[in-house]
């Protein structure tokens, strides 16, 4: 089947396809940027030179859309020729005029800022604001990311695997709320990486557990224990080695009404092959 040239394709184009790329697209869509991948690159420098080809190559007639509440990606978008859209959380307001956050299937703030910047694609595109209503509507969430996998004993569970920097767990607590009483957490270490940001949301959210896997799962630890504040309570910490003594753990720990939360702000080889694992 060959390709016309009315034909659009969408790519999720990685950190090591980009690198080698020589060509940025007519629509680069920026969601954010934060240290990852640091067993591979040198450093976080690096890391960001290869994600910014995205908008290398762009030219006058392009399109950069970005979030601009993040320092870097607002000096990405003065080096790229392209139009530059870019979208925050005060602009979700915009999102709201084309549909209502209930009637959306995605939970978190960081999902509403994924879908606004979806939506400012189907506006190049001249496609109407009902048709990207009932795309969103129909729109069915992705495996491994912050994925509902079911309630027993009273207890909700939610995998989060893909969450494999600090950021992403953070976002995934403030997404589920209050309810969220166990975490599930650690994997293999990365360069740069630290928790600081995950070690305070964990105070602050009143986590009651932590199951933590190796090798980061102790650093999370000493991190948590850092910022502890006075008389402040700290989650009761379980150190585990497999998936089957995590969950048999999270039973025993977690409330009835509560949330467990898989969601491992590291990268997963410790003990796993993959996030999927």
């Amino acid at each position: 089947m060959r390709a016309k040239t009315s034909d659009i394709f969408v790519y999720e184009i990685s950190s090591h396809q980009l690198q080698s790329l020589k060509k940025s697209p007519y629509i680069a869509v920026f969601l954010n940027l934060y240290p990852d991948h640091l067993d591979y690159y040198k450093n976080f420098k690096e890391y960001c030179q290869a994600k910014e080809s995205i908008a290398s190559y762009q030219t006058k007639k392009d399109y950069f859309i970005y979030n601009s509440e993040q320092k870097l990606l607002r000096e990405i978008a003065k080096k790229s020729e392209a139009k530059k859209i870019a979208f925050n959380i005060k602009k979700i307001k915009n999102l709201e005029k084309i549909i209502a956050r209930k009637e959306i299937p995605l939970k978190g703030d960081f999902n509403l800022l994924n879908i606004l910047a979806a939506t400012l694609v189907g506006k190049i595109f001249n496609i109407s604001s009902e048709k990207i209503r009932r795309a969103i509507r129909s729109f069915k969430p992705m495996p491994h990311r912050l994925e509902f996998v079911g309630k027993y004993k009273g207890i909700e569970f939610y995998n989060d695997s893909f969450a494999t920097i600090p950021q992403a767990t953070t976002a995934a607590i403030d997404a589920l709320g209050k309810k969220v009483k166990t975490l599930i957490l650690g994997g293999s270490s990365k360069r740069e990486i630290d928790f600081p940001i995950l070690a305070k949301k964990i105070l602050k959210s009143k986590i009651e557990n932590l199951i933590l896997f190796p090798y980061t799962g102790k650093k999370i630890w000493k991190e948590v224990l850092n910022f502890k504040k006075g008389n402040q309570d700290l989650p009761k910490s379980f150190f585990v080695s497999s998936m089957a003594e995590a969950v048999k753990t999270a039973y025993g720990c977690t409330k009835k009404g509560s949330i467990c939360l898989l969601s491992p702000a590291s990268a997963s080889f410790s003990i796993f092959r993959n996030y999927k694992e």
